[in-house]
């Protein structure tokens, strides 16, 4: 049997507005619909591309999902790994939170922390807050009963960290965000335990400024970067997922990465994380990036594979602006736009990561 590759969990940016995230989105459709959890649903192939990350010496960070067994965990390429995030621990955000969870997803059972332990592979524990933000951080001691309640989680499985991932805080809360990581993190430090902080694409609430990583570098082991979702599911025109750059916009890869460095992130603590799936929109037209007349549908890169098979070539191009793939289909009178990556689209990008001298990639 073929082993499997970590599962590319679907991470979310902000984009001009606040969009709600694939993560956030994934998270709630499994929680609706707990009977396809561990439903044995990926493709069982090694991606063509993911064979680029092996020249990668430094850190490979990769996420699993609750909703992913613990048989598809068994074969995962370990060997291309430094890292393994547990997604994930949701923070309780209800008018009655205290900073306790909501759910920890398994945490507590899960065979994945057994075997990263097994392969030398370091395992983090992610802590999810998607909104009502200020029901704990502004409360200073609802902010230390969850920094007590992660190092609580994270040693219970004797794992060597946690992954902060709140999406979409507000710029109200950005102080009590930042106080939030540097207690959090010094308690971590004080207990030899990791900290890695999720950064957006773009940083449109001006969260992670130059005072943010001055206060909190010393207590950050690692930033995972969520470079992708540049276009996503309500784009109003179809477009590359995770751009390695652009003629004039500033949603691209290398300018996320260039932008997070000036600020003070640090190339030793940043990791670039990127996506293994692609977008499928209905659109106006065949014409590239044409309008999109309803929301977009995320596919995995074994669906992108089967459906490229049937595709004529006419249909299929490579975008030179924007380094990445894409092919177009007509149903009926409609057509169709997906935007993905392959191996070309992904050398682009772990090419930056190599010429920029940070620490690793992620997926």
């Amino acid at each position: 049997m073929n082993k499997f590759l970590i599962l590319i969990l679907v991470l979310a940016v902000n984009l001009s507005a606040q969009h709600e995230s694939i993560h956030k989105i994934q998270s709630d459709y499994y929680a609706r619909n707990p009977h396809l959890i561990e439903s044995g649903t990926l493709s069982k192939e090694k991606p063509d591309f993911v064979y680029g990350v092996e020249s990668i010496s430094q850190k490979v960070y990769g996420f699993h999902p609750y909703w992913i067994s613990d048989g598809t965990a068994a074969n995962y390429y370990y060997s291309m790994l430094t890292h393994v995030a547990y997604f994930s621990a949701e923070v309780d955000t209800g008018v009655t939170t205290t900073g306790g969870f909501l759910t920890r997803r398994n945490w507590r059972t899960t065979q994945v922390v057994n075997y990263c332990k097994q392969n030398d592979v370091k395992i983090h524990l992610v802590i999810t807050m998607f909104a009502n933000h200020s029901r704990v951080l502004a409360n200073t001691t609802y902010r230390t009963n969850l920094c007590n309640n992660i190092l609580s989680e994270v040693q219970y499985r004797s794992a060597d960290g946690a992954n902060i991932d709140f999406e979409s805080v507000s710029s109200a809360q950005k102080d009590n965000f930042r106080a939030f990581i540097l207690e959090l993190g010094t308690l971590l430090k004080a207990n030899n335990l990791q900290l890695v902080v999720e950064l957006p694409a773009v940083d449109w609430s001006g969260i992670y400024d130059i005072t943010f990583f001055t206060t909190v570098n010393s207590v950050v082991d690692y930033y995972f970067l969520m470079a992708y979702d540049y276009y996503w599911k309500g784009s109003t025109t179809a477009g590359p997922v995770s751009p390695i750059t652009t003629g004039t916009s500033i949603r691209h890869v290398n300018r996320s990465i260039d932008a997070y460095l000036s600020a003070g992130a640090t190339a030793s603590r940043l990791i670039a994380g990127f996506n293994y799936y692609g977008y499928e929109w209905p659109v106006a037209s065949s014409t590239r990036m044409a309008a999109t007349t309803a929301e977009g549908v995320t596919k995995t890169y074994s669906q992108i594979k089967t459906a490229i098979a049937s595709i004529p070539s006419g249909d299929k191009f490579f975008d030179d602006t924007y380094k990445a793939p894409w092919y177009r289909y007509q149903s009926g009178a409609q057509w169709y736009q997906t935007w993905y990556d392959d191996s070309l689209s992904m050398s682009y990008k772990y090419d930056a990561v190599k010429t920029k001298w940070i620490i690793g990639t992620g997926m």
